[in-house]
């Protein structure tokens, strides 16, 4: 990747749209990397004075955060590493954040491209998942959101329909001047206090999954005349009369 290409992503890299968002978002700390260090996770290396170094300034940075932290490179999670699928992100040592990040074939690409500048560290959080949804954003106006999981149906989320609306329309005018970009898309995690958490931005556009919508329809809102979508999966269709099953 080139450096007019990292530059033109850089507006969605947590560490650079964070300070602006900060108080709609999960606590954060970063942990910068040297080019000796970026070389190591590109390497994959687990030992030596390097990483014994970094692995020494990830534990200063964590020591104020919950024992279970989750981690995420700049623009993305290690997900591709057994260990993450299987604790869902949570990791408790530094050792164990520095190798999961080595494990991860991803991330060593991306370290040897040099399009990784930081480690990004947050307190690991079990979400529900019927209230993990994605938002989109045209024109800093809402344009719609859909459920992010789409694991099954929720008949609550057909309940509360215009409860969320209204809760999503109010918190992206609340963050509207605060977005590096016009059109973006954004995750976010509704508590059961109805406060609305931001987890994540996402460039806008079909590269982006669109959920439970579609990008022709979102490229189409307009905010003077269309009603913001909203996306759930579908109840199961019941099937009536008579069903006969031939062998």
């Amino acid at each position: 990747m080139s450096d007019m290409e990292i530059k033109k992503n850089d507006a969605l890299r947590m560490q650079d749209y964070y300070t602006s968002l900060s108080a709609v978002s999960f606590p954060t700390v970063f942990v910068p990397l040297t080019a000796e260090e970026l070389q190591a996770l590109a390497k994959g290396c687990k030992e030596g004075d390097v990483v014994k170094n970094v692995v020494e300034r990830i534990a200063g940075a964590v020591k104020n955060l919950p024992a279970s932290r989750f981690i995420s490179l700049d623009t993305f999670s290690p997900v591709d590493t057994e260990r993450y699928r299987e604790k869902k992100g949570a990791v408790c040592s530094p050792e164990s954040i520095w190798s999961i990040l080595c494990d991860s074939a991803r991330t060593r690409e991306e370290a040897a491209n040099g399009t990784i500048k930081n480690i990004v560290i947050r307190p690991f959080r079990r979400m529900d998942v019927a209230r993990e949804f994605r938002l989109f954003i045209k024109g800093k106006k809402f344009a719609g959101m859909s459920q992010y999981h789409l694991v099954r149906h929720f008949q609550r989320l057909v309940e509360r329909e215009e409860e969320y609306t209204n809760l999503a329309a109010s918190f992206v005018e609340k963050i509207a001047p605060f977005l590096p970009e016009e059109d973006v898309v954004v995750d976010i995690y509704i508590t059961h206090t109805r406060r609305i958490i931001l987890v994540d931005l996402n460039k806008w556009g079909k590269t982006t999954d669109a959920k439970m919508l579609k990008w022709e329809e979102l490229e189409k809102f307009n905010p003077g005349t269309d009603r913001p979508k909203y996306g759930i999966v579908p109840a199961p269709r019941k099937i009536s009369g008579k069903l006969q099953v031939k062998f």
